[in-house]
């Protein structure tokens, strides 16, 4: 990165962060806000009960006579939650999780275009173009800006972050065939973050098959990727797909 980049990024991140009342962070309070509150008590189950037994899910006897919790909700943005708890208290570990999506939306955005070697200042600008989108006032509940963050779609907001620096991996490794190992750790932080991001990369990778050459190399690279990506994130997404027939049907009409 050079100055001019790392200046933006620096520049971007005190702007998000001046908007987000940072006095507040700090304190020993909870966030409140559509469904952020709730998600507390989802850090402090897994900070308090699964974690020292070894455990990210298990059956909580919190609410709804009991339910498995973390294994059909997305675990990774709890999980660093708990490790900076191990140096902040709870409270502030888990406001400084709920915005860190938001925090590095812009810097997944400069990376993407880094890794797909757009010169400069195209980074740059991707990294500040991140910002109308973040601070779209437009919804408050379909995730990835701040207000759907602050309502409690951070982790989906997180997981949107990953996604855009996986994107960039997939096509420099498809290119060079290099970095299955990566681009696999990268969609399994996706796939443990938010679904729908996941499917989102799923779908955006097939752009590296439309040339005319080289489709069944970058098919077999692909399938490498994916392949190890499953076998990282089976321990749970296996058990969330064969009892997913057991949970409440939603439907967004």
């Amino acid at each position: 990165v050079n100055a001019a980049e790392l200046l933006v990024l620096l520049v971007v991140t005190a702007f998000i962060v001046g908007h987000l009342s940072p006095k507040y962070l700090f304190t020993s309070t909870t966030t409140t806000g559509g469904d952020t509150a709730s998600h507390f008590y989802t850090l402090c189950y897994l900070r308090n009960v699964l974690l020292p037994d070894g455990q990210i899910t298990g059956w909580t006897p919190g609410n709804y006579a009991g339910f498995p919790i973390l294994q059909f909700y997305f675990p990774l943005v709890f999980l660093v939650m708990s490790f900076l708890s191990g140096i902040l208290s709870l409270e502030v570990a888990f406001k400084i999780g709920t915005i860190l999506g938001s925090l590095l939306l812009p810097f997944g955005a400069w990376a993407m275009l880094r890794l797909i070697r757009v010169p400069f200042p195209a980074p740059a600008i991707g990294a500040v173009l991140t910002l109308p989108f973040l601070f779209n006032a437009g919804n408050s509940m379909w995730g990835g800006n701040i207000l759907s963050t602050l309502a409690g779609e951070f982790s989906y907001s997180l997981s949107l972050a990953i996604s855009l620096i996986a994107l960039g991996s997939l096509y420099r490794g498809a290119l060079d065939d290099r970095h299955v190992v990566r681009n696999a750790i990268l969609v399994f932080l996706v796939g443990f973050s938010h679904g729908y991001t996941l499917l989102f990369v799923v779908a955006m990778s097939g752009y590296l098959l439309i040339p005319p050459y080289g489709f069944v190399r970058r098919l077999f690279y692909l399938g490498k990727v994916y392949a190890l990506a499953f076998c990282l994130l089976g321990f749970w997404i296996v058990p969330l797909l064969v009892f997913t027939r057991l949970t409440t049907s939603y439907s967004a009409a």
